[in-house]
């Protein structure tokens, strides 16, 4: 028996197996204090359990069920102890409680009544780590893993903002050189059009010579110049410029007179 005892009470009518419980808490990391007194009772009468043994059939979280057997404690007044070890009060969760009451060849249930076991606080080391050798060791250990793992996450938030920097700088050079290629591709377009157009018009003016000519062809009109080619000193026009060279060689005086005036 410890101060530090739970001490939960129950009342259990023997007959009807009825029970009246309230609020049985423990922790997960309870230690040698987890217990629950049952009060056995008659018409609501304390009861003589002289001769009687009594087995709490527990339910745990994960269904299994495990017997433990209940110390008498006041056999005249019909209370026994149910002292709850680790393995009832490790797992988190409902448990489920049915007492089995013998006498003699005779055997009665209870109604279920629930505990609750709930997480500690305390963290995960159990108590008794704390006595051993090692225990200092094992803390260190556990600080540097922290320290380990506080500066690969600082490292992988660091990587992670490089990466998008990176990925954010490559994009807008991929962006720059699609535009500027758009450019040139926009330059290369302006200028074979102006090409086209170049040569579209050197085309329409030689064209528009041709058409001048053939006009002037056709209508047996000549140019001035050619005009002037054909007329000679004095003054008479040749139907054609081999007429008027051929007169020239025939009538030498006609250059000399060009010359010496």
């Amino acid at each position: 028996m410890s101060v530090l005892d739970k001490d939960y009470r129950i009342k259990l009518d023997i007959k009807s197996g009825k029970v009246e419980s309230e609020g049985i808490v423990f922790a997960d990391k309870d230690r040698n204090v987890s217990n629950i007194y049952i009060d056995f009772l008659e018409n609501g009468k304390k009861v003589d359990i002289t001769g009687c043994s009594f087995i709490a059939n527990i339910q745990k979280p994960n269904t299994l069920i495990t017997p433990q057997i209940l110390d008498i404690v006041d056999v005249s007044n019909g209370v026994a102890e149910l002292n709850l070890p680790i393995e009832c009060t490790i797992d988190d969760g409902y448990y489920e409680v049915e007492i089995e009451m013998k006498n003699g060849e005779d055997i009665s249930h209870s109604s279920k009544f629930r505990y609750t076991v709930r997480e500690a606080l305390c963290g995960e080391i159990d108590d008794t780590i704390v006595d051993d050798s090692n225990y200092n060791l094992l803390i260190k250990l556990v600080d540097n893993i922290r320290t380990v793992e506080e500066y690969v996450q600082s490292n992988e938030e660091k990587r992670v903002v490089n990466e998008s920097d990176r990925i954010g700088s490559e994009k807008a050079r991929v962006e720059e050189h699609a535009n500027r290629m758009s450019e040139i591709d926009n330059k290369i377009v302006d200028i074979n059009n102006s090409k086209d157009t170049l040569i579209t018009n050197v085309d329409n003016k030689l064209n528009e010579v041709d058409d001048r000519v053939n006009s002037a062809i056709s209508q047996g009109t000549i140019d001035l110049e050619v005009k002037d080619a054909r007329r000679g000193l004095d003054g008479k026009v040749y139907s054609c410029l081999s007429e008027r060279l051929n007169q020239i060689e025939t009538n030498p005086m006609v250059i000399w007179e060009t010359v010496e005036g």
